[in-house]
């Protein structure tokens, strides 16, 4: 059997993490059996779920391997144990409700083939509801870098899951994969430390598609992204002691996104005398600390009705072109 195992070894190791998703995953799971290349396996990490993904994924072929864990794990933690099923030389990652367009991995794979250095390739990436209204995922008409971009990670992240590609073996060249610390920003985390050693490439096509679930866009991750931020810059700085040094002012401003989250997901939670707490300092900065220290005076009847009105207009913006 490993002798059929190493004969057949795929190239592309799609790594797709599940947790009751099984209302979209047959489409997420169809968008990689349509791609323009064979050569490809998706480990299936199942992380104890209790809804109909396991019957769903366990309907494929041997070209999906499924992974069963008995117990709910972090999400970095679980697709740590996925990635070490990997057999192929390359991972690409895949959210159950994010799909690709049919010559992602093709795409890919020849920008690889251009640099042995490479790390990572990522996408471009369009935003959908379930009606299938899309929009640029870039806000601007600057192309998203290539080459050396830990500097650029430093201000955004733009490189969303479903679009990255890595080479295994620079992956595993770091301490870790991702950190099982990390709920909300693993992926960034793990970005910054792969593109600080390595190179990164860039398929200027629009070739994933990023499902926005408007019940997923509240305020309720605010405190989870500001401690994050703070936790980012700690590694960061551990990582080499010329960073703290050559990146100062990206790492302030870090610092600031970190302080303004915190403030924001202070008051959010009905906590307004810590939110201008926190504020106060930092309201001479910009007028975005100002208005968001305004904001905490008011009361919390007031927060949810301004929540609503926030997202709308957000989902207003991502969906008109």
């Amino acid at each position: 059997m490993e002798t059929i195992k190493q004969a057949t070894q795929p190239r592309v190791s799609v790594i797709m993490n599940c947790y009751n998703s099984a209302e979209f995953l047959k489409e997420a799971i169809d968008s990689v059996y349509r791609q323009t290349i064979s050569g490809w396996e998706i480990i299936f990490w199942d992380n104890a779920s209790t809804d109909a993904s396991a019957g769903i994924a366990k309907n494929y072929d041997s070209r999906l391997r499924y992974f069963h864990g008995a117990i709910n794990l972090p999400l970095g933690e679980a697709r740590n144990k996925a990635v070490a099923e990997a057999r192929g030389e390359f991972i690409a990652f895949l959210d159950c409700d994010d799909i690709w367009l049919p010559e992602k991995l093709e795409k890919q794979l020849q920008i690889f083939s251009t640099d042995d250095n490479l790390a990572l390739v990522y996408t471009n990436t369009v935003k959908f509801q379930n009606n299938y209204e899309v929009v640029d995922f870039r806000e601007n008409d600057e192309p998203p870098p290539s080459g050396r971009i830990f500097e650029h990670l430093l201000k955004k992240d733009f490189i969303t899951l479903s679009s990255a590609m890595c080479r295994k073996k620079h992956l595993l060249s770091l301490n870790s994969i991702f950190n099982p610390l990390f709920h909300v920003g693993e992926d960034w985390e793990l970005w910054l430390r792969l593109c600080y050693y390595f190179s990164a490439g860039y398929v200027p096509e629009p070739l994933t598609k990023w499902r926005i679930n408007p019940n997923s866009m509240t305020h309720k991750k605010f405190l989870l992204y500001s401690a994050e931020t703070k936790m980012i810059i700690d590694i960061l700085k551990n990582l080499d002691s010329r960073i703290g040094l050559e990146y100062s002012d990206e790492l302030r401003a870090l610092e600031d996104v970190a302080i303004y989250y915190q403030g924001l997901g202070l008051w959010f939670e009905g906590r307004g005398h810590e939110a201008r707490r926190t504020l106060r300092p930092h309201v001479k900065k910009s007028i975005k600390f100002f208005l968001a220290y305004v904001i905490s005076f008011f009361p919390q009847n007031f927060i949810n009705f301004l929540e609503k009105i926030y997202f709308r207009f957000r989902l207003n913006k991502l969906f008109t072109r």
